[in-house]
């Protein structure tokens, strides 16, 4: 969480087009592992059962239902 928060932050600092995508690199190997992580922690609460229902809500929150 500190890592996203530094370098969403040190985007501000960027001073090239380069460097912006540097962070933006950067920004997407420490975002990488929250998707799996948030499945993960999704199959410890919800049975086999409703996990694909809770899945797809969650993956199809960002689409703007």
């Amino acid at each position: 969480m500190a890592g996203w928060g530094a370098i969403s932050a040190a985007q501000a600092a960027t001073q090239s087009f380069g460097g912006l995508l540097a962070c933006r690199a950067l920004l997407g190997v420490v975002e990488a592992p929250f998707f799996p992580g948030a499945i993960m922690l999704m199959s410890s609460w919800y049975t086999r059962a409703e996990l694909a229902h809770r899945i797809a809500w969650y993956m199809d929150l960002p689409l703007g239902l």
